[in-house]
């Protein structure tokens, strides 16, 4: 905010990201000017906001120039020094990663295909399907994206399968491991800080807990890291049942210092409620909240959502969340420093090396 001495209007100007630039002129003939000087700095910015996408209210006047708009339509100015820093941003590069669960019912006969289409078109850089029944070969590139599944029980029960994006310069995806037939966990790497993601679909039928046990052990691996775990747990954690499974799982995951991410977050209008399932049993609605996203880490977060993809695979919704990304300098800068000392695992023992060490060992 400016004061000119010389003619008296006063100048506010705000640069957004998207590389649109508003500049507001109230000149000292608006009778609103006089009673602007009196309100604090922080209502002026608000009075200004409400009104940047109507010029005309209120009479106020707006001047075109190099990076403004006019009352007709938005300008993008093409002028390099016209842009300020946050303007000069990559429009690849978003600064949130967006991470979902999605319970796809069934990832066969051509279904984690269309799985990962819906995924493309929700922009999500990472995400667990719940429910895949993969067993043996399945599609490990579509899309753009790179697939990871456990070895289902059954063709008709459980499994679990990681997708995510090939690249992305401001964060790399490690150290992906599975763990029983419905665990999976990886490691986000972004900027300084790093995540461990653990992905899990706990089957109504359980009740010795082994789902649980595996995700136990794969946060037990790492620990000390921002810990995020989503999936299908076929538990209600806003209204949990009277069983000793709910309890179960409740209390594991709260041995494990996770809490609701969608507590912290305002649900859009249509998804108010938060229900994940939706099911017409006998002419009546059944729902329930059965897909969540939990993490010790709630700051990280920019925003959670309930999404419905438009193929409608199977009776659940996705649950999205966005993470703040790190820099992408240090980010960058991590990356040169994994590549000038490359990690590679030893090659394997043939039987005459296996032969010759143990006459060395006689």
């Amino acid at each position: 905010m400016t004061r000119d001495r010389c003619f008296g209007p006063l100048v506010w100007q705000a640069k957004q990201p998207s590389s649109v630039a508003y500049s507001f002129t109230f000149t000292s003939l608006h009778p609103l000017y006089h009673h602007l000087e009196s309100l604090s700095l922080v209502w002026f910015e608000l009075i200004l906001f409400l009104l940047s996408n109507r010029p005309l209210i209120l009479g106020l006047t707006c001047y075109v120039g190099p990076g403004t708009f006019s009352t007709c339509r938005r300008r993008r100015t093409h002028d390099a020094k016209t842009l300020t820093m946050a303007e000069t941003i990559d429009p690849d590069t978003s600064p949130n990663i967006k991470i979902a669960t999605y319970n796809i019912f069934s990832g066969r006969q051509g279904r984690l295909e269309m799985a990962l289409r819906e995924l493309d078109r929700l922009n999500v850089d990472v995400a667990f399907l719940t429910e895949a029944k993969l067993t043996g070969i399945y599609t490990q590139h579509c899309l753009g994206y790179n697939v990871l599944a456990t070895d289902a029980v059954s063709p008709h029960k459980g499994g679990v399968a990681l997708a995510w994006r090939a690249q992305s310069p401001n964060w790399t995806l490690e150290s992906q491991r599975k763990h029983g037939p419905n665990v999976i966990s990886c490691e986000l790497k972004t900027g300084h800080r790093r995540f461990l993601l653990v992905g899990a679909y706990v089957s109504p039928s359980e009740s010795d807990g082994s789902t649980m046990a595996f995700v136990e052990l794969a946060c037990a691996r790492r620990t000390g890291l921002r810990t995020v775990i989503m999936g299908d747990f076929n538990v209600d954690f806003n209204e949990p049942g009277a069983t000793g499974r709910d309890t179960d799982i409740m209390a594991s995951l709260a041995s494990l210092g996770v809490n609701s991410t969608g507590d912290c977050f305002r649900l859009s209008r249509r998804h108010r409620e938060g229900f994940t399932w939706k099911q017409v049993r006998n002419g009546e609605l059944m729902t329930s909240r059965c897909d969540s996203i939990l993490s010790n880490c709630p700051r990280d977060f920019s925003n959670l959502q309930i999404r419905s993809p438009r193929g409608q695979l199977s009776d659940h919704d996705a649950v999205c969340a966005w993470i703040i990304a790190g820099s992408i300098k240090r980010h960058r800068g991590y990356l040169c420093a994994r590549k000038s000392i490359p990690w590679k695992l030893p090659n394997a023992l043939s039987d005459v090396d296996v032969l010759m060490e143990n006459l060395r060992s006689h």
